[in-house]
Order: C-alpha cells, then structure tokens, then sequence
C-alpha cells in the first residue's frame, strides 16, 4: 500500500511586539561605551548604550589600629608594680621577667603627659601587638618612658552641716493639731458628699491644706496638689466641705505688677511725715531712726515709739549668726545682739530726736506687751517691718499665723486710730505665700496701695542681727473696712 502524501499545514506566524528602547532615568548615570570597551572610544553603531545605576560606596568599618595620641587620662599599670611608690609604667611584652604576668594586670588611673610620643593603640588596649618588634610606636620601639604615681587616694567624707533636724515629729504632731482647728474654725464638712468642689482654692489657708493637714504654698497647692488622689480621697473621708458663714477665701495674688524701686513713692506710701508711728519687730532700731528723721526734716516734732520683739541688749548673752538649716530652725535669743554697736548707737541717736524705744513687745499681744510701757496710745500708723516668726527658710506656715494674730491684736486692743493705717515690709514672694490677703482680711483690714522698697532707706537684719539686703521688697498699707 503506497503511503498517502500529507499536505503540510501553515504555519500563521506570531506577531513580535517590538521592544521598547531604554530611556536614560535622570537619577541614574549613562554609560557612553558597552562594556568591555576602551575608555573614550567611539560606541558601536547600532547598539543601545549600557544603563548604569551608581551606587555610593560602603566603606567597610575598621577598628582603629596603630598610631594614636594618649588620652589624658591612661589606664594601665598593676598594683603588683607600683606597691604605692612611684615606678615606670610597665606595659605586656615588655615586662621584666618574673614581675607579672599580663593576666594580672588591673586598671588603675593613671595620668600621661601631654608631650608622650604617638603610642600603640593593640598594645595598649589589648595588651598585645600584632606587629611585634617592628612596631614604630610606643611602648613596642621601647621609646614609652612614663613615670607614675600612686593610686590617689579616697577623700574622706566630710559632714555638711550640724545633722541637726529642723522639726522633730512631736513638733508636726503639734502643727496638725493647730492645723485641725483652723479647719473647724473656717470649715463646715460633710457638705459636699458629690465631691464637687474638690478642687476649690477655699481649702488652702495659711500656707496649710485644710483638707489633708499639710504644708505648702498656694502655687504648689493649685498647680499640683488639689488635683491629686490622696487629697481627693481625703476631702471624700470628710464628706466635703463649705466655708462657714463670714468666711471669704480671697485671691491671695497680687493684681498689680511690682513697679520700679522710687524713694518719693515709698515715702508717699509711709506718709509718716505729720502722723503718730508706732513700729514694732525692730532689730537695731535703724528703720525707726530713719522715720524719725524724716519728721525732723519736715520740721515735726518727732512723735514715734519703736519696740522690739526681744529683750535689751545682754551682753552676756552671745551673737552667733547660724546658716544651718537645722541650726535656723531652731534658733532663739532673748535680748537682742550689739550688732557691732550699731544697736546702741541707733537708739540714743533715737531717743536724742524725741523717739521712744521699748523692749520685750509682742506683736500678736498688745495689750499686755505694749500697753503695760507706754500710754501714747492710740497712733495713726502702725509699721511692722519684715515681721518673721523663725529663720526658717520656705514654707513655715507659724509666719502667716503670726500676722493673722498680729492683725487680731490691732483690731482687738483699740490702739489704731479712726482711718489709721497698718503697713507691713515684705518681699514680693512673702505676700501670696503667707497669705497676707486672707488674714488681713479676717480682721476686718485691706490693701489699699503698696510701693516697692528703695535701697538705702535702713538696714535690713535678721533675728540673730545678721544684715541682710531685701530684694524685690515692698510696703503695702491696709486700712480698716
């Protein structure tokens, strides 16, 4: 059987897409030649050129080998080769024999000179070099010839201060209860049982939280404390709070800015010219020198009787000026210091003037203190002067009671004139912090003007008869309601 001839099939052929030409991408850099090609020759005709992506180059991380400056301070020596005495450095490899072997080397500081030669960076840090005897730096070429010292030796710990504590806490224990009853007085509880007002400004008074029994300032009070869990969980255990009727809660800041220090404005402010003083807290009698002789220049007759807290001058009674805070805290005198005869001098240049000067006056008990010494009472001006309860420094909530007794005790003894003027000499921080608003205003008194304190007018000192210069200080005058 022939086979059958089969006729072959067509083939449609596949339709080539043609491919797209490279385009050169800005960022990227185009080779002019293939590769393989002489640089600078002409490209093959008919061929694409070579694209090329540039990639910057990582530089491979080397630790630092060789040649490097000594730090100033070098570690390396052994206690094994000092023994305390002074030595040469002695480095692994070129040490003695039988003085130590590099394992028992310690770190010990050690001072280099600023001048040493160039040093090998292995030998020092890893004890060996690679490079062995052909090393061309120090202390491998042998050049490193440093002498050293002695450990230095520990300073011994000194004690700052006295290690006296400032309060003990039968002291606190006091001051709560004191504490405790300003809140009975001031506060009705268990008014707020929604714990609305937690956060009211009406529970801090006299440099104390009410609610919680503690001390602090009113910007530590408003900013943090009132806001906090323990003193709402302590407002909610009394149930809340209210002031009682009569009570008021005034902003204990000031509205207006501390002006620029002007002696006519202070003395404008005092207006002690043509008025009857009475200054009390006085410590070497300066303020109430000056005021004295400021009625004597405007020809009035010197109408002034100064007191001072502590008892006359005792020679026998030393004059130490403390700066321990333990020490400050618990700090008393019974008369007053000579103040290097300043004292002395001040009172008979006052008394030659036509002033009196008393002694052992309290402010906060006028009526058995200053009446008890004198009967010029009633005057027009009463003038306390830095008044402070301790030489505690920062919060001391017994300052802002000894103005909130003092105001009581001017109120209370009668010795103020009809439209006469409290004034009182703060610095600027001291009027908010002590709460001087509040307490003024529970005697029945408020800030009518206050000028700042110019420099000059008198020497400021403290209980212990210390000077000191008040800065950023004030009088501010308060008038009865």
């Amino acid at each position: 059987v022939a086979p059958r001839p089969v006729a072959p099939r067509p083939v449609a052929p596949r339709p080539v897409a043609p491919r797209p030409k490279a385009r050169p991408i800005a960022p990227l850099a185009v080779a002019p030649t293939p590769l393989g090609a002489a640089r600078g020759a002409a490209p093959i005709a008919g061929r694409l050129p070579v694209v090329r992506r540039v990639l910057p180059v990582a530089k491979p991380f080397l630790k630092p080998t060789g040649a490097v400056k000594p730090p100033t301070v070098q570690t390396l020596a052994t206690k094994k080769q000092t023994n305390g005495n002074v030595g040469q450095l002695a480095l692994p490899g070129l040490l003695p024999p039988g003085i130590v072997s590099p394992d028992a080397i310690t770190s010990l500081k050690r001072k280099l000179s600023t001048d040493a030669p160039d040093s090998c960076w292995d030998m020092l840090k890893k004890g060996v070099c690679p490079r062995g005897n052909k090393c061309p730096w120090a202390p491998c070429n042998g050049s490193l010839s440093l002498a050293i010292g002695p450990p230095a030796a520990k300073k011994a710990k000194v004690q700052q201060g006295s290690g006296i504590k400032g309060r003990t806490d039968e002291d606190r224990a006091r001051a709560k209860e004191d504490y405790a009853k300003w809140r009975d007085e001031r506060m009705v509880c268990s008014t707020d049982p929604g714990c609305v007002n937690v956060t009211s400004t009406n529970w801090w008074y006299c440099q104390t939280c009410l609610v919680c029994l503690a001390e602090m300032d009113f910007t530590l009070y408003s900013r943090n404390h009132a806001a906090g869990a323990k003193h709402a969980a302590n407002y909610k255990a009394l149930g809340g709070m209210s002031l009682k009727p009569g009570f008021s809660r005034p902003d204990p800041n000031l509205k207006l800015p501390m002006a620029q220090p002007d002696m006519k404005r202070f003395l404008d402010a005092g207006n002690w010219a043509g008025s009857k003083v009475l200054s009390l807290g006085e410590q070497d009698y300066s303020f109430s020198l000056a005021v004295a002789q400021m009625q004597e220049r405007v020809g009035q007759y010197v109408q002034l009787v100064a007191t001072s807290y502590l008892a006359a001058h005792d020679p026998h009674e030393p004059e130490v000026h403390v700066r321990d805070d333990g020490e400050r805290a618990h700090y008393r005198r019974k008369s007053l210091p000579g103040m290097d005869g300043a004292l002395l001098k001040n009172i008979s240049t006052l008394e030659g003037l036509g002033g009196v000067a008393l002694h052992s006056v309290d402010a906060t008990d006028l009526a058995g203190t200053l009446l008890s010494q004198t009967a010029d009472a009633p005057w027009d001006i009463i003038v306390f002067p830095f008044p402070r309860a301790s030489l505690v420094r920062g919060v001391d909530p017994r300052n802002p009671r000894l103005l909130k007794f003092f105001f009581r005790s001017v109120r209370d003894t009668g010795i103020l004139t009809h439209g006469g003027l409290i004034q009182l000499l703060l610095l600027r921080t001291q009027y908010p912090d002590w709460d001087t608003a509040c307490v003024a205003g529970e005697a029945g008194f408020k800030l009518i003007k206050h000028a700042p304190l110019p420099e000059g007018f008198y020497q400021s000192r403290e209980m212990s008869g210390k000077p000191w210069v008040p800065k950023d200080a004030e009088i501010y005058v308060f008038q009865q309601m």
